[in-house]
């Protein structure tokens, strides 16, 4: 069937039960063609749209007589996000999928919304990517290495200039404002700080050394820590199960160290330093309070 501008508007291939429209030459029962790229277009007749109405959809559709309940094996849907107005016509699309339970029907899988945030069994997705779990014993996301000799990140979050922020190199380790490295399991930017909280079993040597009274976030216990002695306010520094070099000073309280391997020395100002279990060089010193050393070794 021809058209004004092309002699093939419409070719039936009888001897391969193919349709061309626009190709005299079909690969596939049916097949669109156009010089400029070909456009398949679903087009709901409705003058008036309103939110969550279909406008098209894909239905994969399977004829074994087996099949009594669903026939679809998938389908790939198109809705309207709210009822349309002046130039404005949001939608969202859907993704289903049909289990492998008896008389299963389509389940939704996968979204798209409006906002161009994708779900994976979430519909309404609250970030770019979501996903969440069908069970329990489920695993939420895997990234595989395409073979032993991996050598680009596996993940990497970025600012929106490009620069790495963390990420999870080829061997596991992870790198925190640094690239990570093929010995540590763990590497933060030596320019960082931690404030608070508490680390156990680290092996090698940390020792971010806050020096003024100004660094009062460093008031609370962590792994290596050093406040000055000019300071004037409260400081508890701990240690536990580090292996490697170990350094605590602590101005007005407490500074203890405990299960460490290697080189440790605790020194406090007013109040006792303790160290207990500790399997190496250690050194205490205590101003004016006692400093007692259990099971050095």
């Amino acid at each position: 069937m021809e058209g004004d501008t092309n002699a093939n508007l419409f070719f039936l291939d009888a001897s391969a039960d193919m349709i061309g429209i626009g190709y005299a030459t079909p690969v596939s029962r049916l097949d669109v063609a156009h010089t400029t790229g070909a456009i398949l277009t679903l087009t709901r007749n409705d003058t008036s749209v309103t939110a969550n109405d279909l406008i098209g959809q894909i239905q994969f559709h399977t004829n074994d007589t087996q099949t009594t309940t669903n026939p679809y094996a998938a389908s790939i849907e198109v809705y309207a996000t709210n009822t349309i107005t002046t130039d404005i016509n949001p939608g969202y699309m859907v993704f289903k999928t049909t289990g492998t339970g008896v008389a299963g029907a389509l389940t939704e899988a996968m979204r798209i919304t409006a906002g161009q945030l994708v779900g994976i069994n979430a519909s309404a997705p609250g970030g770019m990517l979501q996903i969440t779990t069908s069970a329990d014993a489920t695993k939420g996301l895997i990234i595989k290495g395409y073979s032993a000799t991996q050598s680009g990140n596996f993940t990497e979050w970025q600012n929106s200039s490009g620069t790495v922020l963390t990420n999870v190199g080829p061997t596991g380790r992870v790198g925190i404002l640094t690239a990570s490295t093929t010995t540590e399991g763990l590497k933060v930017s030596d320019t960082q700080t931690v404030n608070t909280g508490t680390v156990n079993a680290i092996s090698g040597t940390m020792a971010p050394t806050p020096t003024t009274a100004t660094d009062a976030t460093y008031r609370s216990g962590s792994f290596i820590t050093s406040v000055g002695a000019s300071s004037d306010y409260a400081f508890t520094g701990s240690v536990i199960g580090l292996f490697g070099q170990t350094q605590i000073l602590s101005t007005h309280t407490t500074g203890t160290i405990s299960n460490t391997y290697g080189l440790s020395f605790s020194a406090s100002n007013r109040s006792p330093a303790t160290a207990t279990n500790v399997y190496g060089c250690s050194t205490i010193v205590s101003n004016r309070g006692s400093g007692t050393t259990t099971n050095a070794y």
